[in-house]
């Protein structure tokens, strides 16, 4: 999989700037779906000085 993003990277548009790829294990990852009212929509800005 490494190998083909790395392919798609350099192979795109100008101006890539090169590419670092490495592969990590992933301890959990899993799709979910909630109820529209479980979720409250928030907008939160942070400065940065």
């Amino acid at each position: 999989m490494g190998n083909e993003v790395e392919t798609l990277y350099t192979n795109g548009p100008a101006g890539g700037g090169g590419v670092n790829k490495g592969v990590k294990e992933i301890l959990a990852m899993d799709s979910t779906l909630l109820a529209r009212a479980f979720v409250t929509p928030a907008v939160n800005y942070l400065e940065i000085k």
